[in-house]
């Protein structure tokens, strides 16, 4: 079974509501159903409006999909998956983890922001010491948050 449509490499895969959601390097998000009939998936949306380049992540928070990529992040409202907003920066996101009914955004250069369900940004960290994020990963307690950095280290905030 192969899902034909991306033109370039795909670089993130989401699973929503018996939906499968990929992202690529060309740029666009393909929501993907499977057809009962044919036995086989058939993407049946292609986002390509204001995406923010080549995509790297996407997480769903309260009927919202947030799309990151190599220039920041687009929110895209699934009911009609058109993009109300474009987040600041336009940097490279790394990863995105969901906490407490938010997201945080991990940025390659090494920075955080969290931002609410509406994509308003709460709070902000400059470069972490560790260096470049390439990852994410949340704790039920303790420091809630680890970052896994392209040096090796892993930090927690």
């Amino acid at each position: 079974l192969t899902l034909r449509g991306h033109t370039r490499k795909v670089t993130t895969l989401l699973v929503h509501l018996n939906v499968v959601i990929s992202g690529g390097a060309d740029r666009e998000v393909r929501l993907w159903q499977m057809d009962p009939g044919q036995k086989a998936f058939a993407c049946t949306h292609t986002v390509t409006d204001s995406m923010p380049g080549n995509i790297t992540k996407l997480h769903v928070l309260e009927g919202q999909l947030y799309v990151g990529g190599m220039n920041g992040i687009a929110v895209v409202n699934l009911a009609d998956l058109k993009v109300t907003k474009l987040l600041p920066p336009t940097k490279c996101v790394a990863d995105m983890l969901e906490f407490q009914g938010h997201i945080i955004a991990a940025y390659q250069e090494g920075s955080l922001r969290i931002f609410d369900a509406q994509g308003t940004l709460k709070t902000e960290t400059k470069p972490l010491a560790a260096g470049p994020v390439l990852c994410l990963g949340g704790l039920e307690s303790g420091p809630r948050v680890l970052c896994g950095h392209a040096g090796g280290q892993v930090s927690t905030i």
